[in-house]
């Protein structure tokens, strides 16, 4: 007579659940946001993630690539989310106000995407691996301004976007299209290659 396979103790079969990870590592970047890497545990993002703690040892070696792999999604979700604004503003010419945080959208995520952002660079000061993140993240970036942009001044308009980044979540406000438009013009001399920023100059008034 064959005998049956031994059942297990609970009798119930362990439910798969693919987006564990992934609930995981956004979990991650929220109690990120409340409370700092500093104080972030494997115990606090198992609690936000709704998972049992065992699943942390399951899905990561350590805290350490949690917080790593959470990271490298933000970064990677914000550096997309910046090439998906310029590539729809294309189309019409408007680079300039693609290039400014948009002012509409959820302030709440607006200012927990900052918070990321500046835990982020304190741990790129620190840490090598984060560092190289960080390099990535701008090379990035810079690489969707030369993909939209004539010029040869990436590296301002970088800077001014995590600017006006930066600037929208801690004081309310971002400069208007025209006044950005006027800075960018400003910093890089006025050359002829930003005429695709700031679109065609006016032509003389026939009185003057």
């Amino acid at each position: 007579m064959t005998k049956k396979p031994p059942q297990a103790k609970t009798g119930r079969m362990r439910r798969f659940d693919p987006q564990r990870r992934d609930r995981i590592i956004e979990a991650a970047l929220e109690v990120i946001v409340d409370l700092g890497v500093g104080r972030t545990t494997h115990r606090l993002i198992a609690e936000r993630a709704g998972v049992p703690l065992g699943s942390m040892t399951y899905h990561f070696n350590n805290l350490e690539e949690v917080i790593w792999s959470a990271f490298e999604k933000f970064a990677a979700r914000m550096q997309q989310s910046f090439e998906d604004r310029l590539r729809r503003a294309a189309p019409t010419g408007d680079l300039v106000r693609a290039i400014a945080p948009p002012v509409e959208g959820d302030r709440s995520q607006q200012q927990a995407d900052a918070l990321l952002v500046l835990e982020l660079y304190v741990l790129a000061i620190r840490h090598p691996v984060y560092r190289r993140l960080v390099e990535q993240w701008m090379a990035s970036t810079r690489a969707s301004i030369e993909r939209h942009f004539s010029t040869q001044h990436t590296e301002v308009i970088d800077a001014l976007v995590e600017g006006f980044f930066i600037h929208r979540v801690f004081s309310g406000s971002v400069p208007s299209p025209d006044a950005i438009a006027h800075a960018l013009q400003m910093l890089t001399k006025g050359t002829d290659p930003l005429r695709s920023i700031s679109g065609p100059r006016a032509k003389p008034s026939s009185s003057s």
